[in-house]
C-alpha cells in the first residue's frame, strides 16, 4: 500500500512539474521584451515575479494537499506562517479562507 500511494503521489508530481514548466517556458517566451535591449519590460518582470510565486506558492499547497508532512500547511495557522513567511498575502490567505 505505501508504494502504490508513493507511486500515485510521484506520478502525479512529475505531471503537474511538467505543465508548470510548460506554463514558465510560454511566460518566458511571450512576454513583452524591449525592442534595443533584449530585457524584459519592467510590466513584463512584474508580471513574471508575480507568476512565479503563485508556482512555488502552488507548489506549496499542492504538497500540503497530497502528504501528511506538509498538510498543516494549508489550515488556517498553517495559511497565517505562510503570509509571515512571504509566500502569501494576506488577502490571498482570506481568499483561501472564504
Amino acid at each position: 500500500q505505501s508504494y502504490t500511494l508513493w507511486r500515485s503521489v510521484y506520478s502525479v508530481t512529475r505531471r503537474v512539474q511538467g505543465r508548470l514548466n510548460d506554463v514558465g517556458l510560454l511566460c518566458a517566451t511571450f512576454a513583452k521584451r524591449d525592442s534595443e535591449t533584449g530585457r524584459y519590460t519592467s510590466d513584463a518582470e512584474a508580471l513574471l515575479q508575480m507568476i512565479s510565486r503563485y508556482v512555488r506558492l502552488f507548489h506549496l499547497l499542492f504538497y500540503a494537499s497530497v502528504t501528511t508532512r506538509f498538510a498543516p500547511l494549508k489550515t488556517p495557522k498553517g495559511l497565517k506562517a505562510l503570509v509571515a513567511a512571504g509566500a502569501l498575502t494576506a488577502e490571498e490567505r482570506d481568499g483561501l479562507l472564504e
